[in-house]
């Protein structure tokens, strides 16, 4: 036969915490994500899904394109297409991309910056933002002192594995010049495969003639907006190609900046 014990707990009643009156996201747009960045290190850089998708599903974002023939800037509904000799070009509707993170942006907090490093700006904005655990979309429009960006060498297949960046950078650095830099800012639980924790950003120049993935930067003058976002979708590809590849970021390659 079964006993049943109860057990009366001695002590004051706790009230739980009211569900809100709102749901945050509601007003929001959601992050998305194709493919995961554990994948793309290990050699994972076929094509997941087109410019012409990329557009329908939000504008503005950053990534990469397929073989890593060019990095994605997704900028006012423009995606553009920056090859390794740092020029953007506007992508063709079918060209491939690999991977993306992307929104709807429609920031919620607008700040003004003048005089700030990445790492002070950094430091700045986690203090004013509040609550790590969430994504943030960040755009950057000003005058940058000095822009240190990357972009990347095309691969060919069978790509390599893994995939560090010391050996398909090509660097460049910058003085006096005007542009955007925009992202995203991701809390620490996506490391371990899905992305970088901590700021992802690319950069455009204003005359569109030079961008790349931010190294560092320090700002002139500059407008700061921001969106938050409750809500993050990562769209996992499909095939044998991804199915037999480690996602996992557990491999010896230098951390990214």
């Amino acid at each position: 036969s079964a006993v049943v014990v109860a057990l009366a707990l001695s002590g004051p009643a706790v009230a739980q915490p009211a569900a809100p009156k709102t749901d945050p996201a509601a007003a929001e747009s959601p992050v998305g994500r194709y493919s995961l960045m554990g994948a793309i290190k290990n050699g994972y850089l076929d094509a997941n899904l087109t410019v012409a998708q990329l557009r329908a599903k939000g504008d503005f974002g950053l990534g990469g394109f397929a073989g890593f023939s060019g990095e994605l800037v997704l900028l006012d509904g423009v995606v553009y297409k920056i090859t390794s000799d740092g020029v953007p070009h506007v992508a063709a509707p079918d060209e491939a991309i690999t991977y993306s993170e992307f929104t709807n942006f429609s920031p919620s907090i607008v700040v003004e910056s003048a005089g700030e490093t990445k790492s002070a700006l950094s430091k700045r904005l986690q203090a004013r933002l509040g609550n790590p655990n969430l994504i943030y979309s960040l755009r950057i429009d000003g005058h940058f002192r000095r822009i240190r960006y990357r972009d990347v060498k095309e691969q060919t297949f069978p790509y390599p594995k893994p995939i560090c960046a010391k050996n398909i950078d090509v660097v460049y650095d910058a003085s006096d010049v005007d542009g955007t830099i925009l992202g995203f800012l991701n809390p620490s639980f996506v490391k371990g495969g899905i992305d970088y924790p901590g700021s992802h950003l690319h950069f455009l120049r204003a005359d569109r003639a030079a961008g790349g993935h931010v190294y560092d930067f320090e700002i002139d003058h500059a407008q700061i907006s921001i969106g938050r976002h409750h809500v993050f979708v990562v769209n996992l590809p499909d095939g044998e190609r991804f199915a037999h590849t480690n996602v996992d970021d557990d491999f010896p390659c230098p951390p990214q900046n």
